[in-house]
């Protein structure tokens, strides 16, 4: 273990690395999402359109459930979203009215806006009172033990869906955002309670000037305009706008499942190349790098006249877009103080879900009546917007 954790990582961590291998090991449900909801009838256009209103429903309790994150504590918070989405994923398997499938969309959404930033500043505050210097390693280490939960998710998604069908995948996701909240039940946390008295008003002020912190922050405000530019590159290259791709290329249902554990194996690659190349100071640059090739990827679309040919494309992509993530999210906080971090997370968090509520059904209708690979190629235009804005930061602020 030594050779791969530091010293103290683990007895600090170990619950939450457990319930990314473990919790990740149930979690296929996004590989067979797109194909569960066309085999009962929906319309990219309608499956967007899922996505886009679980993503407003979590942009609207971003501000509330932040709020229960600084008054009960981001463990608390996380958990809670993790029982919410169990609840929504079972709930899924039980209707297959549209309006009703949005309302429990939008459930999901209000779980995963009380989870989603909460579980990162949870452990970013906590390794910087007990070990700062243990930071780079969990950007890292945490998308490795997710990955090899997914590698393992992979071949059980394609054993599971070939003897059941495609509906037991919401069982299992179920099941695993369970799994998450009862091992996280066990994880420590840094939190001082606050005082509630004048909370409401100080709260709302802490918004306001996150908000206002991350506007006139010229790094942040780059960052953020360049992580819109890729929301819509990764929601019109995602797997939903592949799958008629695939499927005209003669993709089989329950393969999507081993793709699932290729790509999961790419997430482990992916990182720890990152964490091996990466060198501190240079995370601006190995961002550039990665999404010029990301892009390059992206591009090569129409000539994947061959499945094999379009895998090789779909998993370049997805390497590249993956092998940024730990210099993005150090790049981010470099800049980020530390008495704002949770908040400016939530601004972050709000704008992703706006703009995936916006990007998701545009994918969605492009696809329905254009084509996937129309669509695709537009996510690499997107990924050169993103390269120009990253171009043209100055870091020294």
């Amino acid at each position: 273990m030594g050779l791969f954790f530091q010293k103290g990582e683990l007895r600090l961590l170990w619950p939450i690395y457990l319930q990314f291998l473990f919790a990740n090991m149930f979690f296929f449900f996004p590989t067979f999402h797109a194909l569960y909801f066309r085999s009962l009838g929906f319309s990219f256009f309608q499956i967007g359109l899922f996505w886009a209103i679980e993503n407003i429903a979590s942009l609207l309790f971003e501000v509330p459930t932040g709020a229960f994150a600084d008054l009960y504590g981001r463990k608390r918070s996380v958990i809670l979203g993790y029982l919410l989405q169990s609840v929504a994923t079972l709930l899924i398997l039980f209707s297959v009215d549209f309006y009703v499938l949005g309302m429990i969309h939008a459930l999901w959404g209000i779980g995963s806006a009380f989870q989603i930033g909460a579980i990162e500043a949870w452990v970013v505050d906590l390794l910087q009172k007990k070990n700062p210097s243990l930071l780079t390693y969990y950007f890292t280490h945490h998308r490795v033990m997710r990955g090899i939960g997914l590698t393992i998710s992979g071949f059980l998604g394609a054993i599971f869906v070939n003897y059941s069908g495609l509906g037991v995948i919401w069982i299992f996701a179920s099941i695993a955002y369970t799994v998450a909240a009862l091992l996280l039940m066990f994880g420590k946390e840094h939190f001082k309670k606050i005082d509630t008295s004048t909370y409401v008003k100080d709260f709302m002020q802490h918004i306001k000037s996150s908000f206002t912190f991350s506007l006139f922050h010229p790094v942040i405000f780059s960052f953020l305009m360049a992580a819109i530019a890729l929301i819509f590159a990764r929601d019109f290259s995602s797997l939903t706008i592949w799958t008629p791709l695939l499927k005209d290329l003669h993709f089989s249902d329950h393969a999507f499942g081993y793709l699932l554990s290729a790509i999961a194996i790419i997430s482990v690659i992916a990182p720890l190349l990152s964490k091996k190349f990466l060198k501190v100071s240079k995370e601006k640059s190995f961002i550039i790098i990665s999404l010029v090739f990301a892009a390059l990827f992206s591009f090569m679309i129409f000539t994947t006249t061959t499945l094999a040919l379009a895998l090789l494309v779909y998993l370049g992509v997805f390497f590249f877009m993956d092998l940024k993530v730990p210099a993005q999210r150090m790049f981010f906080h470099k800049f980020v103080p530390s008495n704002q971090r949770a908040s400016i997370a939530s601004v972050e968090a709000m704008i992703g879900h706006l703009f995936t509520a916006i990007a998701f059904p545009i994918a969605g209708y492009l696809t329905d009546h254009f084509s996937a690979r129309y669509t695709i190629f537009i996510s690499g235009i997107f990924i050169v917007v993103a390269i120009i804005i990253y171009l043209n930061i100055r870091e020294e602020t």
